[in-house]
């Protein structure tokens, strides 16, 4: 069909819907029916397309059905404004326009994530930068510190770790509050007073009146030893002052201590002993004594006392006797608990 025919169908098929539309009081417009365009503007798409016919179209038979095939047959009746290969160009525009949207709705989204992902990497760099500029901060403190312990003193505190220095601590406030109790004479005068005053005027009244009711399985009498052994401990530990330094006052009669070797002999054996449920005494792992002994030269060492080469040599022997026997008790079943470890969590030293 020409196109001016196509076009005078199409601005006649408009202008008698919107003559009808008028007539019963419509208002909707189909200002997209303009004159020239009508065959060239997107339609619902369907294979077979329908609108209304003018009033003298041979179809119309009924004035209430005002629509007509388009695409039809042109035989005895005016022809079709519109034709398959409108309909198929039609589609094709949608089909286009629907994927051009599609692709713009994917568009969008991508850059959305980007931006998002953006965003994110920035917020992670900063932190990042953070944590470094933090760690860096910290190394340099660290560096610092290190640097200021380049003293004489600063090298005693290094050579050994800070849990060595914990346990020989221990191990000494043991020993010096063993010679306080058994062996009095072994301690400086001075040092030995103090410890008694202190013993004397030890004020329970906290066990004996307490605030609230105590709901543990100790009796009181248990709870008093126990808090008179770390009253004294601490007093002894002060007097030794932190470990890796020079004692802030002396404490052991170096000299009279070491001239009866087996002072040491009776400590060990009657101190380092573990205590098992059904009340009997035995040994300990045999870790345990060599480490009493390391303990022992270092508390000779923080008062720079050099005890003679018989009394080392006799606590070497003692010290290798009770490791022997501790391993021949634990092949024939003894139990190899520490009990040096539950003092030290008891008294927190």
């Amino acid at each position: 069909m020409p196109r001016i025919d196509r076009e005078e169908n199409a601005r006649a098929a408009a202008n008698h819907i919107m003559a009808r539309n008028a007539a019963a009081g419509h208002t909707a417009g189909f200002g997209w029916w303009s004159a020239g365009a009508g065959a060239n503007h997107g339609v619902a798409a369907s294979s077979t397309v329908t609108a209304p016919a003018p009033d003298n179209h041979p179809n119309n038979n009924n004035d209430d059905d005002d629509t007509f095939d388009i695409g039809a047959s042109n035989e005895g009746r005016e022809p079709s404004y519109l034709s398959e290969r409108n309909l198929e160009d039609i589609a094709r525009r949608r089909d286009v326009a629907l994927a051009q949207r599609a692709n713009r709705q994917r568009q969008q989204a991508r850059a959305q994530d980007m931006a998002e992902d953006d965003t994110s990497s920035t917020n992670n760099n900063s932190q990042n930068n953070s944590t470094a500029q933090n760690a860096s901060a910290q190394r340099n403190i660290n560096l610092r510190n290190i640097r200021a312990q380049m003293t004489p003193q600063g090298l005693l505190m290094a050579s050994k770790s800070k849990s060595s220095f914990t346990s020989y601590q221990s191990e000494n406030t043991l020993l010096i509050l063993y010679l306080f109790e058994k062996e009095g004479a072994m301690l400086v005068d001075q040092f030995r007073n103090e410890l008694h005053e202190l013993d004397n005027n030890i004020s329970y009244e906290h066990i004996t009146n307490p605030r609230h009711p105590y709901r543990g399985l100790k009796t009181e009498e248990q709870r008093k030893v126990e808090y008179r052994k770390k009253t004294l401990r601490d007093a002894i530990s002060h007097a030794l002052g932190p470990g890796g330094t020079v004692p802030r006052q002396a404490t052991v009669d170096f000299q009279a201590f070491t001239a009866d070797v087996e002072t040491y002999a009776r400590y060990i054996t009657t101190t380092k002993k573990k205590e098992h449920e059904d009340g009997e005494e035995g040994y300990m792992r045999a870790g345990v004594y060599s480490g009493y002994r390391t303990a022992l030269n270092y508390l000779f060492s923080r008062y720079r006392f050099i005890p003679s080469q018989d009394f080392k040599t006799m606590v070497k022997n003692y010290t290798d006797g009770i490791v022997r026997l501790a391993n021949d008790a634990r092949q024939n079943g003894e139990v190899s608990n520490h009990k040096l470890i539950f003092q030290m969590r008891q008294f927190h030293i």
